[in-house]
């Protein structure tokens, strides 16, 4: 069994933070209205949200639609 590190509190702010920036950044780049985004298509998903069928060796984060 793999002894994996999840990230801390202050780094899920970080990632939190990037994934508001980066909705902007999409939002602005493609033209979409504030409504568009009101229903998220995607969770951002950390090691600590997955149940153990769910994890996998290598990425950081998994984005699941």
């Amino acid at each position: 069994m793999h002894n994996r590190i999840t990230f801390s509190t202050a780094e899920i702010a970080i990632v939190n933070k990037v994934v508001s920036m980066s909705e902007e950044l999409v939002s602005n780049h493609y033209k979409m209205s504030a409504s568009e985004w009101l229903r998220p298509k995607y969770d951002v998903k950390t090691l600590v949200d997955l149940a153990p069928e769910e994890i996998v060796d290598g990425p950081f984060a998994q984005i699941v639609r």
